[in-house]
């Protein structure tokens, strides 16, 4: 999954470290976590333990959105091929799919491709019976990819997104905002699937994976209101006079909807720990639920680190946008762990769908990092005033590139102790 495995592999505790991170990305590509919970025995589809007859529905419909989407239903092709009636895929990457109409969305941001996606699947998912079967996929980047109106959510939502997003808004926060924007996220297909049977795939890409936060919660009933949404951006002091949707509240349309937490990052750090373990690490687990500021968490992270220890976590960190450089939250926390790195310490940052905000995953940092930065006369202090953790690490050549892995569970933080 590392493309620059080799470049970056240059001292032997820098290549089994690499060697851990890319085994988890391995084991948690969509294809290999849904062969683990599904299979299909005859007619019947079995999802971790619950079973579908699909002789008892006329239609199976496939409606997959997020950076997991496209590699998911290659898969369900695979094993619903006889069954599937009509689908549609959006995703960040060009998929070659048979059965499931495939659009390559925008993201981070929202655009009228996104927009137009979400109407095709209300159009085609709008006067459904009991007896039809909705296949849901979501995972992370949904937020953005599946968004509908087109002038509230995606045109408008775009300006709150950058606002929150540069202010240091939580996921929560932002994605709270994002239901009531919409009419689709939030349980918003949910209502619109209903009364057939809704069966969601859910691949969390949300510290703590609270299903209703992950791509927004299209299919899961919401516990926000407008209200909420408008504390929040009134917190953020962001001035917004257009429409805000309450998200639907009746249970009626949740009785047949099944949603199902198929993937996280507790998928990534377990294959981690167990490569670790194979090459002999003393390795820890320390937290599923990492949230803090950038600038702390690496620093953080090697304070919690034992000599001879390597600690690993998942989460999310937040940068608060100062200046005008390139670059996403793991490469800036890696830069940052740069200012309280001790001799031996190594720290690892990486997005785990690949897109760190540039085309680098993220970065790795220690004493060879450093050396590079002084000789080449960089100042830490002010890449980090500057928010250019890209270009930093670009010149050092500490870069993580994976290209778009086809995944999405938050971030991954490796911390070691030579």
């Amino acid at each position: 999954m590392i493309k620059n495995i080799k470049e970056l592999s240059t001292n032997p505790e820098r290549e089994k470290l690499l060697q851990v991170l890319d085994y988890g990305l391995e084991q948690t590509k969509s294809d290999v976590v849904l062969r683990s919970q599904i299979k299909r025995e005859g007619d019947v589809l079995i999802i971790q333990e619950k079973e579908f007859d699909l002789k008892n529905f006329k239609q199976v419909i496939i409606v997959a959105l997020g950076k997991a989407a496209g590699d998911s239903c290659k898969f369900l092709e695979e094993i619903l091929k006889d069954k599937i009636t009509k689908g549609y895929c959006i995703d960040v990457s060009d998929k070659d799919l048979k059965l499931i109409e495939h659009t390559t969305g925008t993201h981070p941001y929202p655009s009228e491709i996104n927009a137009n996606f979400a109407k095709s699947v209300v159009s085609l998912l709008s006067g459904l019976k009991k007896d039809d079967l909705v296949i849901a996929v979501i995972s992370g980047g949904g937020s953005s990819l599946f968004c509908m109106p087109f002038d509230t959510e995606c045109e408008a939502g775009v300006e709150i997104f950058k606002e929150l997003t540069k202010k240091g808004a939580t996921i929560e926060e932002i994605n709270t905002v994002r239901k009531h924007l919409s009419l689709v996220k939030g349980g918003g297909l949910a209502k619109i699937v209903y009364p057939a049977t809704l069966a969601s795939l859910i691949f969390s890409d949300v510290p703590g994976n609270n299903i209703g936060m992950i791509a927004s919660g299209p299919t899961t009933k919401d516990t926000t209101t407008v209200q909420d949404a408008k504390i929040i951006l009134k917190e953020y002091d962001i001035a917004y006079q257009g429409e805000l949707f309450e998200t639907p509240k009746e249970d009626k349309y949740f009785e047949n909807v099944f949603n199902f937490l198929v993937c996280s990052n507790k998928n990534t750090l377990q294959a981690m720990l167990k490569k670790a373990n194979e090459l002999k690490i003393y390795t820890k687990v320390l937290d599923q639920d990492l949230q803090m500021d950038a600038n702390e968490a690496g620093k953080f992270l090697l304070s919690k680190t034992k000599k001879g220890e390597l600690l690993l976590a998942g989460g999310e960190t937040t940068v608060k946008i100062t200046g005008k450089g390139k670059g996403g939250r793991n490469q800036h926390t890696a830069l940052a762990s740069l200012l309280s790195l001790e001799t031996g310490d190594i720290l690892i940052s990486c997005a785990s769908d690949g897109y760190d905000y540039t085309e680098a995953a993220g970065a790795i940092a220690d004493q060879e990092t450093l050396k590079k930065a002084n000789k080449l006369g960089l100042d830490i202090k002010k890449y980090l005033e500057e928010n250019d953790s890209f270009n930093f690490f670009q010149k050092t050549k500490d870069q993580i590139m994976t290209g778009k892995t086809g995944l999405n569970v938050s971030d991954i933080f490796l911390a070691y102790k030579k």
